[in-house]
């Protein structure tokens, strides 16, 4: 087993200890929301993608994407990532 072994009071006392600090500022917990947000929107790409009519489509954050048309997101990102040559009719622009 790693790590180190706490009694269940000292637990409670750590996990009160943390609760108390977000209690006495609720701007730290909005704060670290916004940070993850923009964390989470800056990791997010942007693939060109050609629908099925032969439309190009710029899409930033296919898992969303993948997520609105009700597809897999596995199979969705192997045709990104080029393991597949299409999904659903929609394929990858060579870039």
């Amino acid at each position: 087993m790693l790590g180190r072994r706490f009694s269940v009071a000292h637990k409670r006392s750590l996990s009160d200890s943390r609760l108390a600090t977000f209690a006495a500022r609720p701007e730290l917990r909005e704060q670290q929301a916004a940070q993850a947000r923009a964390l989470n929107e800056t990791k997010k790409k942007t693939y060109t993608l050609i629908s099925p009519e032969g439309e190009i489509v710029i899409v930033h954050g296919a898992k969303a994407f993948a997520r609105e048309h009700g597809w897999r997101w596995n199979d969705f990102f192997k045709m990104l990532s080029g393991k597949r040559k299409s999904y659903h009719g929609w394929r990858r622009v060579a870039e």
